[in-house]
């Protein structure tokens, strides 16, 4: 029901997101695929705090060498994870000023509608969903998230994210490339994330009700 509502709104943000990272798309295979690992680290690390397309790297470096892909997964997941104090920091010490000029209006209020719905919950619902995840990372230090709880569920849910794209690589091969940049994959994502919801929500209610 939560990401029903905001499909549209998901969906373009991620189009958006696409748009931008193909754009750069050349440069990166050229400039950073060329290091592997290293690169890939970069900019899931920068992509925590700004607008960087991770999965447009993840992408042909999964396709290239699909006997890694477990690694491009744990290496995508630490550097997040690692990326994200960066991100936090900015907006603890600039808090919302910041997040204005960052990012968008409509981003900041749709990231601060999920944290002050579901708590730390929202770290996981923008780090394996389409929304803009740098926008959490600094609006966790704006709205005082605790920096712990951060670096965990950004690990889990970018790992999650990441583990998604390395099925599809394996099961689709070089048709992966098109359906992880498609409105189908969103909507996919969108799917797994609200279910993903319903069962933490129906978990609390048999927990509550114990």
């Amino acid at each position: 029901m939560i990401f029903h509502n905001h499909k549209g709104v998901l969906e373009q943000a991620y189009l958006c997101r696409i748009k931008r990272g193909r754009y750069f798309l050349d440069q990166l295979v050229e400039i950073f695929q060329e290091y592997g690992s290293i690169g890939l680290f970069i900019i899931a690390f920068l992509d925590s705090f700004l607008p960087m397309p991770t999965e447009l790297l993840f992408i042909p470096l999964g396709l290239a060498n699909p006997e890694m892909l477990l690694w491009y997964v744990f290496l995508t997941a630490i550097a997040s994870s690692m990326g994200a104090p960066v991100g936090y920091l900015l907006g603890l010490k600039g808090g919302r000023p910041v997040l204005k000029r960052m990012f968008k209006a409509k981003d900041i209020g749709k990231v601060e509608n999920l944290f002050a719905k579901h708590g730390t919950v929202a770290i996981i619902i923008a780090g394996f969903s389409p929304f803009p995840y740098q926008v959490a990372t600094v609006a966790s230090g704006a709205f005082r998230i605790s920096l712990k709880k951060l670096m965990f569920w950004t690990f889990i849910s970018r790992g999650a994210r990441f583990c998604l794209f390395a099925v599809i690589i394996v099961v689709f091969g070089e048709e992966a490339r098109e359906f992880l940049i498609s409105p189908e994959f969103v909507y996919l994502v969108i799917i797994i994330t609200t279910v993903g919801l319903l069962l933490y929500g129906l978990y609390w209610v048999v927990k509550i009700r114990k």
